[in-house]
């Protein structure tokens, strides 16, 4: 009887021991590795992300201060805030269709 239960909990471990191995090899255990570029990638996104949604204070925090992209984020809100104050609604050359 001792045999018959030994035998049984030999195959589950075993089986339990495949099922693992097959997960590991295919990738299904281990989380994906945060590389420099994709941190970068991301990043990047993220500033474009808020330029276009105008949210100029989120953009900045996305670059190093003082830097050009960071100067760049006022000449972005400057240069909108310009184009929308001085816009007007009957002047067809400034519509784009």
């Amino acid at each position: 009887m001792k045999r018959g239960i030994l035998k049984m909990k030999r195959k589950i471990l075993i089986s339990l021991l495949v099922i693992l191995l097959i997960l590991a090899l295919t990738g299904c255990v281990f989380a994906p590795e945060l590389t420099d570029r994709s941190l970068a990638e991301e990043t990047v996104y993220n500033y474009w992300q808020a330029i276009i949604n105008r949210q100029y204070g989120l953009a900045k925090c996305y670059c190093i201060t003082g830097g050009i992209w960071d100067n760049k984020v006022d000449e972005w809100e400057e240069y909108i805030y310009f184009l929308y104050s001085n816009s007007d609604t009957n002047d067809v050359s400034r519509k784009t269709y």
